[in-house]
């Protein structure tokens, strides 16, 4: 492959991964990290193919990426979207398993960029509609990289991965066992009271 086969190659790669990006409403510094495209150059993409009624609509995020981790696991619902989110990037070989500490990346790059809008894609159809948008997303894996407030870790009942806070006193269960838990605590309330209604001695 020629010099200039090569950059085109690149610059392809580049483009397309924005784009994706874009649709997916990534904010720009995120796409910049990925790709390595310029601020322009990202904002004239949006421009190009998403902008005042030109193919998808999209809305363009600004401001900081959402940093806050409680909402991974601030209720059951949310801590389901985690695991599942969680599962997929250790699929997509963008989360160890098993780890300790594994710093996000300053520039993650764009094969990176590329398995992780795969894994988001695939969140997005089987768990719709989807709680979590990207760049929540993106936050979870940096964070559960990271390791400082988030980890994984495989459920004490069920041996299914689920994402815990690492300060939390909370038992190892996951959120789907815990519900199951719950619904036959309720049943047998209920059914406690049913045997006391019936006896009459």
């Amino acid at each position: 492959m020629t010099a200039t086969s090569a950059r085109y190659m690149r610059e392809r790669g580049q483009t397309e991964l924005a784009l994706q990006m874009i649709a997916f409403e990534a904010r720009t510094h995120t796409i910049r990290r990925c790709t390595g495209l310029s601020d322009d150059r990202i904002r004239r993409l949006y421009s190009t193919y998403f902008k005042d009624g030109n193919g998808q609509q999209v809305r363009r995020q600004r401001g900081k990426s959402p940093r806050r981790t409680e909402i991974f696991t601030s209720n059951l619902e949310n801590e389901r979207h985690a695991a599942s989110l969680a599962s997929l990037f250790v699929q997509f070989d963008l989360l160890a398993e098993e780890q300790y500490l594994l710093h996000s990346p300053a520039n993650p790059g764009i094969a990176y960029g590329i398995r992780f809008c795969r894994a988001f894609a695939l969140y997005s159809n089987i768990c719709a509609p989807a709680v979590f948008c990207f760049e929540r997303a993106w936050s979870l894996c940096e964070a559960l990289r990271e390791r400082n407030e988030l980890a994984i870790r495989n459920c004490n009942s069920c041996n299914g991965i689920f994402v815990y806070d690492i300060l939390s006193l909370r038992a190892p269960v996951c959120s789907c066992c815990r519900i199951k838990k719950q619904a036959r605590n309720i049943a047998d309330a209920k059914g406690a009271k049913t045997g006391a209604r019936d006896c009459r001695c």
